[in-house]
């Protein structure tokens, strides 16, 4: 009997090998107890019921011993089969391993009941590259004051069987400037030894290795309050472009928004008057959820009136004319209260006198 197999030359993890054996008799008597087998290598692993054999013969698989039987019976002179079967490349097994395999097959010769034997040789697969990788992103959505940094931390792990680099694009809905660094010492803060990440290329992650990064913007000051920004980071196998994956940052804004009103009433009622006393009344809020900073507010004391000299009220609190310790004050007929951090969803007041010339 000659034997002899055939099979793909490469093969990535989790494709599928097919495995194709061919018997012959070559002489002109009968070969009888006629079988073959064959132990998978271990970075394969074995497909059910993919046996494809001539009727009247059959296949098994013995899972603990790895092992295929292929029981074919008698083969007459000249005569001849072909048996398929199917294995997989299991997942992890590095680029460039060779994968080799041989079948043996036994017989027992008619003439004089001798049992022979004979194989089909080595037969080798080479793996080839399987590109593969995850993502995270750390937190998944922030809340952040406009004008400050808002960061995300991004990882990218290796799970291919062989090192690759990555392309990293990403598009943000409100067109945040993204900036990526490199998180060197993963400690998901900026600091020294962290740098500007190339998103053409990431450089390159071994086998299993993760990549930390930072994601970093500014929220522009002109971004209204609670804007809602949804950036998604898309990752690429530079090694096999059709292998890609994408997370999403989702920034919520907290922007202050500040006004002020105006209003005048005379004391003790009565009609506007010369020497009747006024109290003016200026209201600011901050009706936005974010924080507004090194508020300020000015009033010129107005014309035809002289101003009650120790009536300024702030938040119903008295308040001194000069320049002092508190924060109001009336410097050459400008009143300036200096309001400082106006929280967002919050109001007060700010009262004077003054008497119509």
């Amino acid at each position: 009997l000659e034997f002899r197999r055939v099979l793909f030359r490469s093969r990535a993890p989790g494709q599928t090998v097919t495995y194709t054996l061919t018997y012959q008799n070559t002489g002109t008597g009968n070969a009888r107890n006629v079988s073959v087998t064959d132990v998978l290598n271990a970075n394969l692993s074995f497909v059910q019921n993919s046996f494809v054999v001539p009727n009247g013969q059959s296949a098994s698989y013995d899972s603990l011993s790895r092992t295929i039987t292929w029981t074919i019976g008698s083969v007459v002179g000249s005569g001849n089969g072909t048996m398929t079967f199917d294995a997989k490349v299991i997942s992890g097994v590095l680029l460039g391993t060779n994968i080799t395999n041989s079948s043996s097959i036994s017989y027992s010769d008619s003439l004089n009941n001798i049992t022979r034997t004979g194989n089909s040789g080595i037969t080798s697969l080479t793996v080839s590259a399987a590109p593969a990788f995850a993502l995270a992103i750390s937190p998944p959505s922030r809340t952040q004051d406009v004008d400050l940094s808002v960061s995300y931390v991004i990882t990218i792990t290796n799970n291919g069987n062989s090192s690759d680099s990555f392309r990293i694009a990403f598009a943000s809905s409100r067109s945040f400037p993204w900036t990526l660094y490199v998180d060197t010492n993963n400690d998901s803060v900026l600091n020294n030894g962290d740098y500007v990440l190339n998103l053409s290329n990431t450089g390159t992650i071994s086998q299993n290795g993760i990549m930390h990064l930072i994601a970093i913007d500014t929220i522009p000051y002109t971004t209204p309050d609670q804007a809602l920004d949804s950036t998604r980071f898309t990752v690429t196998s530079r090694t096999d472009s059709s292998v890609t994956g994408n997370v999403s940052a989702y920034t919520t804004a907290r922007a202050p928004n500040v006004t002020i009103t105006k209003t005048v009433s005379v004391v003790g009622g009565g009609a506007n008057i010369p020497g009747a006393t006024l109290v003016y009344t200026i209201t600011f809020s901050n009706s936005g959820t974010g924080n507004a900073t090194s508020v300020i507010a000015t009033d010129t004391i107005p014309v035809h009136t002289t101003y009650s000299l120790g009536t300024i009220l702030y938040n119903d609190q008295p308040r001194t004319d000069g320049v002092d310790g508190d924060n109001a004050q009336i410097v050459n007929g400008v009143l300036m209260v200096n309001i400082g951090t106006l929280l967002g969803n919050s109001s007060g007041t700010i009262k004077f006198k003054v008497t119509i010339n």
